[in-house]
């Protein structure tokens, strides 16, 4: 992610987060939103960078990071896929 995309890994402290505290960091903006506006606006930014072609570093890399993770979630015992 901070190879990816170090601008927002700084926004959001990447190197100071933990498995148990990424969570909280990276839900912090939409928190404190109304979750339709915010799911608009996040709609709106999508389609305006697949019609520009425009590819967001760390949005990218959290998606292929869910396909590399999705083997393993069969695997977590009822702790860990609590904590996922």
């Amino acid at each position: 992610m901070d190879a990816a995309d170090p601008q927002w890994s700084r926004e959001i402290a990447l190197r100071s987060l933990n498995a148990d505290s990424f969570h909280d960091a990276w839900f912090a903006a939409r928190s404190k939103s109304d979750p339709f506006r915010w799911a608009e606006a996040n709609l709106i930014e999508v389609e305006r960078n697949k019609r520009d072609r425009r590819t967001v570093a760390w949005r990218y890399a959290i998606l292929r990071l869910h396909e590399a993770v999705q083997a393993i979630v069969p695997h977590l015992d009822s702790r860990d896929s609590e904590r996922f």
